[in-house]
């Protein structure tokens, strides 16, 4: 997300787009220790607390099963 926003090139943009938000929320889908890490590492050069939700892949798989001829 750094780089679409333009963050690399103009990191004085940080402070305006994110003035507001406390907190970065990473919903994961897999377990993925990278990931998460990655995560971290971007809410720390945010300066936001960071938080972790592990929410799968919820119905997705069974409804995928379902299509199944």
């Amino acid at each position: 997300m750094v780089k679409p926003l333009g963050l690399d090139r103009h990191p004085d943009l940080k402070e305006m787009y994110f003035a507001n938000y406390t907190a970065a929320l990473y919903l994961a889908q897999t377990e993925d220790p990278e990931l998460e890490r990655r995560a971290r590492e971007i809410a720390a050069y945010l300066g936001l607390e960071y938080k972790y939700r592990y929410t799968g892949y919820g119905d997705l798989a069974p409804a995928l099963a379902s299509l199944k001829p």
